[in-house]
């Protein structure tokens, strides 16, 4: 049986559908007994002619496409073993199909994590100082001193005054200096043994310094037990029991690499330090659709208790990421006072670990390629603290740190685009879920067709 056939020079994959163009047509006789998969074909093009640069071919009488396999030159004739190309074969079908695309190279699914590359060492990392209401600048500060005395207003039993550095000096020295405000009679006991029977420190309870000012009520003269003093201060009114502090941030940093799920752990670690409520590491997966965190603090300006409140804001809506509590304000002791200090239990550190961990595609883990997520030291975490000047030394920030991965190569392995679709509508390297395929085809063709779909190839 004798047709026509187009011969080409062709460079192409195996797992391709491209097809050529151009081509040399030639005349060809089929082998007796050929099949259409694996034909084996002649052609008399005599001695001269030399048909071993042709590589591909095209039979329209079995609108079919081949891979030469070889050629045999016997018999005054050249002889060439052919392969069917079910992937150029049928390529309209192929892309008029509907398949659920597990990688391509023409989109991506930023969501999805691709583990297929694996961590590497290096890292990016960004540190950003953030805004305090604390200083640790004792004379910037305010005492807060709880006194008894016989003033008709306080809390309880005891009156709060906000004094500044100076007034908590001129306090003490009023007191100590001398007892004169007391109106004791020296003829009828001694000076020195009205000191040693009178302690006026015993009538304030409470001293605690906070690491902010205090602005207090208007300036009175402080009562101590029944007497008045020379010394002056500003009470605490309503407004001063609880101080809130808010701060905001607007540009939270995110993977350089802008792919969303590189927001995620392990590529994304943020950790905040901030005294004195500690070092705490925050969940990446709250933040991966913001950039804005806001950070709210409450000071009990009596006990010197505080809490800060994480949260992050889209809009009008906010969503609380953690509570901290610890001692804000540094008890100061005084003769006879009784501290009023977070409780050791709560404020001695409470750790928790947060396990890096990555994942590593199979070509890796077949080649003993390691993952330097495996090796990723867990960080440790302290909430609260007793309190204590130092610790409002250091400014407060917000660490982040970003992990590499290997170089990706969407050419070769694609993207992670996990949904249907057409593959007409994609191009370059594909791989679907269980590839269903109608085509007018063979059983092995199909075969064929459906494990490169299912294995990756390129749709050109």
């Amino acid at each position: 049986m004798s047709f026509s056939a187009t011969f080409y020079t062709f460079s192409k994959r195996p797992d391709s559908t491209k097809q050529p163009s151009g081509g040399t047509a030639y005349q060809i006789i089929l082998k007796h007994g050929c099949s259409i998969i694996r034909p084996t074909i002649s052609l008399d093009i005599g001695q001269a002619g030399n048909p071993t640069g042709y590589n591909y071919c095209y039979i329209p009488e079995f609108n079919r496409y081949y891979f030469v396999s070889d050629w045999i030159f016997e018999n005054r004739l050249w002889t060439a073993s052919l392969k069917v190309d079910a992937l150029a074969t049928y390529k309209s079908y192929i892309g008029s199909s509907n398949q659920y695309i597990l990688r391509c190279a023409s989109a991506e699914n930023q969501t999805v994590v691709d583990t297929l590359y694996p961590l590497v060492t290096t890292q990016a990392k960004d540190v950003k100082v953030l805004t305090t209401p604390f200083t640790s600048n004792i004379k910037e500060g305010t005492y807060i001193v709880g006194i008894l005395g016989s003033s008709n207003s306080g809390i309880g039993a005891t009156k709060y005054y906000a004094l500044d550095n100076l007034s908590m000096r001129a306090l003490c020295y009023s007191l100590l200096n001398t007892i004169d405000y007391m109106n004791i009679d020296y003829n009828e006991i001694g000076m020195s043994l009205a000191r040693a029977l009178v302690n006026p420190m015993q009538y304030i309870v409470s001293c605690i310094w906070v690491p902010f000012s205090v602005t207090g009520g208007a300036e009175e003269v402080i009562k101590v037990g029944w007497w008045e003093t020379t010394t002056t201060g500003r009470p605490l009114t309503e407004t001063d029991l609880v101080k809130t502090f808010s701060y905001g941030i607007s540009d939270l940093p995110k993977h350089p690499s802008g792919k969303v799920y590189k927001y995620l752990k392990p590529y994304t670690s943020y950790y905040l330090d901030f005294p004195p409520f500690g070092y705490v590491e925050l969940d990446p997966t709250d933040l991966v659709n913001t950039t804005n965190l806001a950070y709210d603090i409450q000071v009990d300006c009596i006990t010197g208790i505080g809490t800060m409140r994480i949260q992050t804001v889209s809009g009008n809506n906010a969503a609380v990421l953690g509570m901290y509590t610890s001692q804000v304000g540094v008890p100061m002791a005084l003769s006879a006072a009784t501290e009023n200090i977070l409780s050791a239990g709560f404020s001695l550190a409470s750790m928790g670990v947060a396990l890096k961990f990555g994942a590593i595609g199979a070509f890796a883990l077949a080649s003993g390629i390691g993952n330097v997520a495996d090796s990723l030291v867990p960080k440790i975490q302290t909430v609260g603290s007793n309190g204590g000047v130092g610790l409002y030394a250091v400014a407060p920030r917000l660490t982040s740190i970003f992990q590499y991965t290997t170089a990706e190569d969407p050419t070769h392995n694609g993207y992670p685009y996990m949904q249907a679709g057409t593959i007409g509508n994609f191009s370059g390297y594909i791989k679907v879920d269980n590839a269903q395929i109608d085509a007018p085809a063979t059983d092995s063709e199909l075969s064929e067709i459906i494990s490169y779909m299912n294995n990756g190839f390129y749709y050109e």
